[in-house]
């Protein structure tokens, strides 16, 4: 069973690390740390979001697969069902057959 909890949403900060090189940087330093900065927020945003499709793609699979084992109980139940019927119709055939008689 899956036992993940979904990611929360992570905030904006005022200061961010630049992934690629390393260095944090400041808003408000210029075009240039606001790209970055852009760029850190795109990439936990990213990265959130592939964490929301990762879980729920398993639980995709857990509710399948659970599908799967509650349709195969339906299917034997309803085998079972229909065998007690045909049996309790063949008693019931009998009985009507000795009364007609």
């Amino acid at each position: 069973r899956c036992s993940s909890v979904l990611p929360r949403e992570l905030s904006p900060t005022a200061e961010a690390v630049d992934m690629s090189e390393g260095r944090r940087s400041s808003v408000g330093s210029g075009s240039e740390s606001a790209t970055r900065l852009s760029r850190v927020e795109e990439r936990e945003t990213l990265h959130n979001l592939n964490s929301r499709l990762q879980y729920f793609l398993s639980r995709m699979k857990e509710l399948e697969a659970r599908n799967g084992e509650l349709q195969a109980k339906v299917d034997t139940g309803s085998a079972a069902a229909k065998s007690h019927n045909d049996s309790m119709r063949a008693v019931y055939e009998r009985e009507l057959a000795k009364v007609d008689t």
